[in-house]
């Protein structure tokens, strides 16, 4: 086998490890390629103050005082800048809830707590500096000219809400597209998890947390995904409790975000996400998750919504309550990305295709996201980027008619400067996809006047 053919059986391997993709079952396996969070502008370790220890050297707390550790708070107030540890501050520091300070040793934001020995002091201080070294690099490659391209291409009012289904913990790429949110609603298959809660664990486990988080913290900077399968394997089998949480909470305080406090949630009978009652103490309160959330440069208050929630028709129309909440969530502007090209499906996901077709006010996707000949009918849409085939994974292309499209309108397509969904021959593509306000007054005025 020369070279070439071991990279390219190297990267097969590397692929076919990944999972089913977020937001339902019996989907091809495939390797989401989910964007990395870079430091937003000026949130890095050494432009931020900190008083960690004052939020961490809080007495051990028991299993269950811990779930009400993670939404007590220290008061916040908006962050301006300094070392991350602690030296030549310029400006008032902050200091953070015990959430927000936990987030930010896992984000490598800091490397100083009072429960650190000089061992896991040593090792947090690689840690932090590789996780620099991670962001700095997607921010380089993804993170920023995304950012440039959205404010210049995409329509996006303050305050809010953008629908992300099969998004994975993926915040960082629905905030660079849509920073002016005041609430993100993200929707996947995996557990959230309880908050880490560094000071209480066993220093082993505290190893494999950071291990576990800086693993996937170089995968997203590097590959633009993460081995979904494996990862969730160690976590079944190292830390048992944890799930998509961390990583939230990272890609959060990378963003620019101070976490105000973590709270369980869940969908009720009117489709409304709402406090969960359970025991805070127990694993299964927490498989979903509202992080609320403080722009660093303005206090202003943001919520990340994270639900773990079957997306497929059979549940669906199985939970009222949850059909409902995706029929209240199309009303909002909707991001799709690599999304395993299920909504493309005859079968399987109709419920929430439709009820985005109908309702959404834009939607912005890549080639995996709704069938191109169906989000034509009904809006205008602009293509960036490339596209000529799926993923190698994909055997069957629904999307001819995309294909078509990108064809057929070669002199007009508009550049993509940057990377995104998955890695395919071609490139990067996205659609975005505006309600042709116009085509449905017409499409009124003429149903009044059959009627009359």
């Amino acid at each position: 086998m020369n070279v070439s053919s071991r990279a390219l059986g190297a990267l097969a391997l590397v692929v076919s490890l990944a999972c089913v993709p977020s937001g339902g079952a019996g989907a091809p396996a495939s390797s989401p390629t989910l964007a990395t969070p870079a430091p937003a502008e000026g949130v890095t370790r050494a432009s931020r103050s900190l008083t960690l220890e004052s939020a961490m050297s809080e007495s051990a707390m028991s299993e269950s005082a811990m779930s009400e550790s993670a939404v007590s708070t220290v008061s916040l107030a908006p962050a301006v800048a300094s070392s991350r540890l602690g030296q030549g501050a310029e400006s008032a520091p902050v200091e953070p809830s015990l959430a927000s300070a936990n987030a930010q040793l896992l984000a490598g934001l800091s490397a100083k707590a009072q429960w650190l020995d000089a061992t896991e002091a040593a090792r947090l201080e690689r840690h932090a500096t590789r996780a620099d070294k991670n962001f700095d690099h997607f921010g380089r490659k993804v993170g920023e000219p995304m950012a440039r391209w959205a404010e210049q291409t995409l329509a996006h009012e303050d305050g809010e809400t953008i629908f992300y289904p099969f998004s994975g913990p993926d915040f960082a790429t629905v905030h660079r597209l849509y920073p002016r949110a005041g609430r993100y609603v993200l929707v996947a298959m995996q557990k959230a998890g309880v908050p880490p809660q560094l000071s209480d664990m066993a220093a082993e486990d505290r190893r494999t947390t950071f291990e576990l988080h800086g693993q996937i913290m170089h995968n997203f900077a590097h590959m633009g995904f993460f081995v979904t399968k494996k990862m969730n394997e160690r976590f079944h089998h190292e830390l048992p409790n944890a799930g998509l949480t961390g990583t939230l909470m990272i890609f959060a305080e990378r963003e620019g975000f101070a976490i105000d406090r973590v709270e369980p949630i869940t969908v009720d009978e009117h489709g409304e996400v709402v406090v969960h009652p359970g025991d805070r103490a127990q694993a299964q309160t927490w498989h979903s998750v509202r992080l609320h959330l403080r722009r660093r440069t303005n206090g202003q208050a943001v919520t990340l919504d994270y639900l773990r929630l079957n997306l497929a028709d059979w549940n669906l129309r199985k939970h009222e309550g949850q059909r409902r909440f995706v029929h209240l969530m199309s009303g909002h502007r909707t991001l799709l990305k690599a999304a395993s090209h299920l909504l493309q499906q005859r079968y399987g996901f109709a419920e929430i295709r439709d009820a985005i077709l109908d309702n959404a006010p834009s939607v912005l996707q890549d080639e995996t996201g709704l069938p191109y000949a169906k989000l034509a009918q009904g809006h205008q849409v602009r293509l960036f980027g490339q596209y000529q085939a799926p993923h190698m994974l994909f055997d069957a292309d629904p999307q001819v008619p995309l294909a078509q499209a990108y064809q057929a309108q070669a002199d007009s397509v508009e550049a993509l400067p940057f990377r995104i969904g998955y890695r395919k021959v071609a490139g990067s593509c996205l659609q975005y996809a505006e309600r042709d306000v116009s085509a449905e007054h017409d499409m009124s005025a003429e149903h009044d006047a059959s009627a009359s």
